[in-house]
């Protein structure tokens, strides 16, 4: 398929700091895991549709893929046990408002202390900010996909 073939988002081959553990959240076809894997990162990728993971497996076959919703991340990882999370375009754009506190607080729960949460979507932080009191944000500029956040947990 025509998405298959995207390249990696081009911030994230520059993540904040190198090497970890990563998870990509809502990591489609795993373009951007692919990227992370390749400079030395460790990844668990969290898709619900299959035909995605079957393309992932293919492109990003070293990541722990889990075909399950992001709401469930909690329940499969460690706590504190995550350095980086990526969501380019995926819960953070997707997710009604209902569903959205859960989902960042699932992944506040996973993140280590001094880890590093960096979204791509379509909206400013200030937008999402009333869900975001568990974080700091380091940056929000526009990049060539929308707005890149950045984001360190609290505590």
């Amino acid at each position: 398929p025509e998405w298959f073939d995207l390249p990696a988002t081009p911030e994230l081959a520059r993540p904040p700091f190198g090497g970890g553990r990563a998870i990509d959240l809502g990591a489609g076809g795993g373009r951007n895991a692919a990227c992370l894997l390749n400079l030395g990162w460790r990844g668990d990728c969290f898709e619900l549709y299959p035909h995605a993971v079957a393309a992932g497996q293919i492109r990003a076959p070293q990541a722990q893929w889990h075909q399950r919703s992001v709401l469930e991340l909690a329940d499969i990882l460690e706590r504190r046990s995550v350095d980086l999370a990526i969501d380019v375009l995926g819960p953070a754009c997707d997710l009604k408002e209902d569903l959205l506190p859960r989902y960042i607080n699932r992944v506040h729960q996973t993140l280590r202390p001094d880890g590093r949460w960096l979204i791509v979507c379509f909206l400013r932080a200030d937008e999402l900010a009333p869900w975001l009191e568990q974080f700091e944000c380091l940056e929000d500029r526009d990049i060539s996909e929308g707005r890149l956040i950045e984001l360190r947990p609290l505590s």
